[in-house]
């Protein structure tokens, strides 16, 4: 499932004014880090949610590592999680910002 069908299924369940926390994991693509938490919410914006970024963590032990190539193009990554709160808006609001 990718991100554009889980956030469809999110806005399905969630009554106006509901919220959800999406976790969303940091990505490197050929040693530079992908802004993964700003598309998850670009991409929310368009589905009719508010976001925030609610927490950042740092993440100690990722998969990435398991892939010995990873280091060519960048060594000592950082990866995080960062906390996406999602809030479904209400009909009014979404007409409002449209």
């Amino acid at each position: 499932m990718d991100m554009d069908d889980a956030l469809d299924q999110i806005f399905q369940v969630l009554k106006p004014g509901g919220k959800g926390l999406v976790v969303v994991q940091s990505y490197y693509f050929k040693g530079m880090e992908l802004p993964l938490r700003e598309i998850y919410r670009e991409i929310a914006a368009t589905k009719g949610f508010s976001s925030e970024i609610a927490y950042r963590e740092k993440v100690k032990g990722h998969m990435a590592r398991v892939n010995t190539k990873s280091h060519k193009y960048k060594r000592k990554k950082v990866y995080f999680e960062d906390f996406v709160l999602i809030e479904k808006r209400s009909s009014a609001s979404q007409i409002g910002e449209l």
